[in-house]
């Protein structure tokens, strides 16, 4: 799985908190999974962002 992550030059916080995020959430089956059965980006964002506020 492959993730790109678009930011400002200036902004390094913005990758690093989203990286640490898909890295804690990605580590675990289930999410990896669906964010493997994901339609679009959109989707993938829901799922990290679900998976993360239940950890």
């Amino acid at each position: 799985m492959f993730f790109l992550i678009a930011a400002p030059e200036k902004s390094v916080g913005v990758h690093l908190t989203l990286l640490a995020r898909i890295n804690r959430v990605a580590g675990m089956p289930e999410i990896r999974e669906r964010l493997m059965q994901a339609p679009d980006a959109k989707t993938m964002r829901e799922i990290i962002d679900e998976a993360d506020e239940d950890i």
